[in-house]
């Protein structure tokens, strides 16, 4: 017979005195946390007695989900990202990837973070749960039974690129010029030059912030 957590609670009828015992199949997705029979009972063997009611409780509980998204900013860049997750190996996600699931998991606390590459920046992670109202971080998942939890990274390739700087001077009598830097934008320089005519070059290599 089969029953389910709202349904009526299965009656075997009358039973002649003797030894019975009963087992559940447990379903994909859970586990059986405790079987509790009358008088202490063990459900897999126990005697009857006449005109006694022997009644067994199993207690289940649904296993959950962390699913870990990978979104890059440019959108069709094919950087491989690795995660650090706490409940198996590291695992890999490009912004195209399918949205990694990590199967089936006993309610707990568990973690994940990304070992973000040379020339990129986290610029956020955000944990969303299917439980309505409840909280959830990647540093710290509290993960409950039949919950779903999705952690979405999202990352930004710092540009890179080159400032040359040409002087050309009219007379070129090799007056020596100061030149200051500013690549951020901030008010401060962040390199500075001198530079004489004719046509003295000075190139920065330099990676701007996002």
């Amino acid at each position: 017979f089969q029953l389910a957590h709202a349904t009526e609670p299965h009656n075997s009828g009358p039973l002649t005195p003797g030894t019975y015992g009963v087992v559940e199949t447990v379903a994909a997705g859970w586990d059986l946390t405790s079987v509790v029979c009358s008088g202490g009972r063990d459900p897999d063997s126990f005697t009857l007695a006449a005109g006694e009611t022997v009644v067994c409780t199993f207690y289940n509980r649904a296993r959950g989900h962390i699913i870990v998204d990978k979104v890059v900013d440019p959108a069709d860049d094919s950087t491989s990202f690795e995660f650090d997750p706490s409940w198996e190996p590291n695992f890999h996600l490009t912004g195209a990837d399918t949205a990694h699931d990590s199967g089936e998991l006993v309610p707990g606390y568990y973690t994940v973070s990304e070992n973000v590459p040379s020339g990129w920046q986290l610029t956020s992670s955000i944990c969303t749960s299917s439980i309505v109202g409840k909280g959830q971080s990647p540093g710290n998942i509290n993960l409950a039974a039949g919950e779903t939890v999705t952690c979405v990274f999202n990352d930004y390739r710092t540009p890179t690129g080159t400032l040359t700087i040409v002087k050309d001077a009219d007379p070129a009598d090799n007056t020596v010029f100061d030149f200051g830097v500013d690549l951020d934008m901030d008010g401060t320089p962040d390199g500075s030059c001198q530079l004489s005519d004719p046509g003295e070059v000075h190139v920065y290599a330099f990676s701007a912030p996002a």
